[in-house]
């Protein structure tokens, strides 16, 4: 090769160079990892890195503590997510679900939602929260729930709904995964929450219901129609009002803060899933901690003075679902320390004793039983 075809040589490389470069900034370069690139024949592909990237799942594992005050619905109900997916996580109390007078109440967020459908929150609604369909078209989003009866008849399907508009005011709907899918419009008393019976195209539904267990499917039709509860009944004449709540009992939980891989009051929270996680939901009671007494004291009928004499009781709780501990009062002017339901005592003098026993919390220990 000549000098002349040298220098030609090197212009082309560098040209080369040049034109490769500037495709390459048509695309991008993110911490170093070439997102795309161009082969020896000008075609575009994929580096192994991001493919990597956008193949990848990730998992979402959510607790309660207390354990028993409640869960948390992952909208949508997935076992894994891609890469920057939003996902909506719900913490919801216990005992918002439940039957009342032989109805069933369900709350529409605690359903199995998929799809374009999510849950928000507004403080006329049952229990804070309603299920809406949040984009995209017609049957794309689904919320299933299971109940059970135990009663075979003829029920009707009560839904407490919010219509904003007459092109944003139905959904479709089915019962024990039938092929008959009902649509289910609403009435034209938008911008408030109203109770309607199901209907299908304005014609209200009876349902065939035998004993045991079924499962309602709600499917989106229109654009930000609302759902907030459905009942359940045989009874014909039956007209809910007002939120229909069921009563709260004497304690009950409310959602407070979240935790784990998570921080932060909103409920519902968007968490955007770059990395599998681990949310915790924290919950925190409501109402006042009651100890019940404890049963009356056994133990032997007569003793001598001096004689170790033993005494058991027990049966009290703490509506809270604290440990609690005891307290014995010998009827002597003598109380034991607080502790187990069992005790010894020596009494030192002859006489007739009643003794009795009270109980309290072990953690709030200002909360005691009476004797």
């Amino acid at each position: 090769m000549n000098t002349f075809e040298k220098l030609v040589s090197t212009k082309r490389m560098v040209l080369t160079v040049i034109f490769i470069s500037i495709v390459l900034s048509g695309f991008f370069i993110t911490d170093d990892v070439v997102i795309a690139s161009i082969n020896n024949s000008g075609e575009e592909k994929l580096s192994s890195t991001n493919a990597e990237m956008m193949n990848t799942l990730y998992q979402l594992d959510m607790g309660v503590v207390p354990e028993n005050a409640g869960m948390v619905n992952i909208v949508p109900a997935k076992e894994s997510f891609d890469q920057d997916e939003i996902v909506q996580v719900v913490a919801l109390p216990n005992g918002i679900n439940g039957q009342q007078n032989g109805n069933v109440h369900i709350e529409a967020e605690t359903g199995t939602i998929t799809g374009n459908f999510a849950v928000d929150s507004d403080v006329s609604s049952s229990s804070k929260f309603y299920l809406f369909g949040n984009g995209g078209g017609p049957k794309d989003g689904a919320s299933k729930y299971s109940f059970t009866v135990s009663e075979s008849g003829n029920y009707y399907i009560w839904g407490r709904c919010y219509a904003l508009n007459l092109s944003e005011d139905s959904f479709f709907m089915l019962v024990d995964g039938g092929t008959d899918t009902l649509t289910w419009h609403l009435t034209e008393n938008y911008d408030e929450w109203v109770w309607q019976r199901v209907s299908h195209n304005r014609a209200v539904q009876q349902f065939v219901l035998g004993v045991g267990q079924h499962e309602i499917e709600v499917i989106k039709r229109d654009l930000n129609a609302r759902l907030d509860k459905l009942i359940i009944t045989t009874d014909a004449n039956f007209q809910p009002e007002g939120k229909e709540e069921l009563p709260l009992g004497d304690v009950f939980y409310q959602f407070d803060y979240w935790g784990g891989d998570l921080n932060g009051l909103d409920n519902p929270m968007e968490i955007t899933m770059d990395t599998d996680k681990n949310g915790i939901a924290y919950f925190y009671i409501e109402g006042d901690e009651v100890v019940n007494s404890p049963e009356t004291p056994s133990g032997p009928d007569e003793g001598e003075v001096g004689q170790s004499l033993d005494f058991i009781t027990g049966g009290s709780n703490s509506n809270f679902g604290d440990p609690v501990e005891y307290q014995f009062d010998w009827g002597d002017e003598q109380q034991s320390d607080w502790g187990d339901s069992a005790a010894t005592h020596i009494f030192e003098h002859v006489g007739v004793y009643q003794v009795k026993a009270r109980a309290r919390c072990q953690i709030h220990t200002t909360i005691i039983s009476d004797w």
